[in-house]
C-alpha cells in the first residue's frame, strides 16, 4: 500500500474509531507497513511524520495497558484493589489522547468508582493509599531503564524492593533502590 494511503487510513482511524481493540490492531498493522516502507525509502518520511508515528506507537502501548487495567478492574475484590486500578487508568489519561478513548476511559473510571463503593474496605486502606502515593512519586522521579529507555516500576519481593523495567519480560533490567528511596518507602509502612 502507498505511504499516503497508509498514513491517511491511520489518521482516519485515530480520529473516528471507538473500539480500542480494532484501533490498536489498526495502529500495529499500519506501523508494520510503514516500517517496511521506511526501510525501502526513508527519505519519504519527514521528521513530523516520524513524530506522529512515534505518538501512534505510544498510543498502541497505552491501549494495551488500558485493556489490561480494565481486565484488572473486573478482578478487584477490595476498595484498595479498585483504587489501584483507578490509579492505573488515571495514569493513562495523557497517553490515551483521541477523544473517543478519553470518553471510554472516563466511563471505565465511573463504573469502577460505582463498583468500589460496594466492595469491602480493606483494613489497610489509608496506609495503602499513602504507600501508593509514595510509590507513584518515586516512580515518577525514577530515571528510565538504562537498557531500553522505558519507565521503571517498583517491584517488591519477600527479600525487599527494587526497580524493574516496565517492559519485563522483554527487558530484564533492574537496579536496587537508593538509600533515600528506601527511607521514603519505609515511611509508608
Amino acid at each position: 500500500m502507498d505511504l499516503q494511503d497508509t498514513v491517511e487510513r491511520l489518521k482516519q482511524g485515530l480520529a473516528t474509531m471507538a473500539d480500542e481493540v480494532k484501533l490498536q490492531d489498526l495502529i500495529i498493522r499500519s506501523l508494520q507497513e510503514l516500517r517496511a516502507q521506511y526501510r525501502l525509502s526513508s527519505d519519504r518520511f519527514s521528521p513530523d511524520l516520524i513524530a506522529e508515528l512515534q505518538r501512534a506507537a505510544t498510543l498502541a502501548e497505552a491501549i494495551h495497558e488500558f485493556r489490561d487495567a480494565v481486565d484488572d478492574a473486573s478482578d478487584a475484590r477490595t476498595r484498595d484493589e479498585a483504587m489501584d486500578v483507578a490509579w492505573q487508568l488515571e495514569s493513562l489519561r495523557a497517553r490515551l489522547w483521541p477523544p473517543v478513548l478519553a470518553k471510554r476511559l472516563d466511563k471505565e473510571l465511573r463504573q469502577l468508582a460505582e463498583r468500589a463503593a460496594s466492595l469491602p474496605e480493606a483494613h489497610t486502606l489509608i496506609r495503602g493509599a499513602v504507600q501508593r502515593r509514595i510509590v507513584m512519586e518515586l516512580e515518577s522521579a525514577a530515571p528510565p531503564c538504562t537498557r531500553c529507555g522505558k519507565r521503571v516500576v517498583l517491584r517488591e519481593t519477600a527479600d525487599g524492593a527494587f526497580w524493574g523495567c516496565s517492559a519485563f519480560p522483554r527487558c530484564f533490567s533492574s537496579r536496587p533502590l537508593r538509600r533515600d528511596e528506601w527511607k521514603s518507602l519505609e515511611s509508608a509502612h
